[in-house]
């Protein structure tokens, strides 16, 4: 073998030496080639490489508005005093979730809406929060569910869910 091949073998294998050093130290380091680190699941056999994980992202609360984004929780206080609900009517979105505080002024009083299996009760002078997601898109009525006096039967309100 003359000088010029042997100078051409040991090219190739500084080459060689140099690429596995490359793959080992972007293997170490988690980079999957586009800059960015990837997640790595694996026993250090085989590893599957999962996409990046989008930054976490706050809940979002908007107290009785009418955003057309679908999923935040939308917040009502309903007064509920002499056989009526204040405001009578809440509106929101499909996929939105509902906190109601129900606030009582004078006798005990509840909520109840049927389709949403939601029931909430509190006391006279206190008040009582609980969620649902609205799930399905219609009008619906809720009502008194504690019996409070004359006026029971007509202490009812209205849902709308668009």
């Amino acid at each position: 073998m003359g000088i010029d091949n042997l100078r051409g073998v040991e090219m190739k294998r500084i080459l060689l030496l140099v690429g596995m050093l490359a793959l080992l130290v972007l293997g170490c380091t988690g980079n999957d080639g586009t800059g960015q680190n990837a997640n790595k699941i694996g026993d250090g056999g085989s590893q599957v490489t999962l996409p990046p994980s989008p930054p976490p992202s706050a809940p979002q609360t908007v107290p009785g508005s009418d955003a057309s984004d679908m999923g935040v929780v939308k917040e009502f206080t309903l007064e509920a005093s002499n056989w009526k609900f204040e405001p009578e009517t809440i509106v929101v979105n499909q996929g939105d979730r509902v906190k109601i505080t129900l606030m009582n002024k004078d006798v005990s009083h509840g909520i109840g809406i049927r389709e949403f299996d939601f029931s909430l009760k509190a006391e006279a002078g206190r008040s009582a929060t609980g969620e649902f997601v609205a799930s399905k898109k219609g009008t619906y009525d809720f009502f008194c569910n504690v019996f409070c006096g004359d006026g029971h039967r007509e202490m009812k309100g209205r849902l709308v869910v668009n």
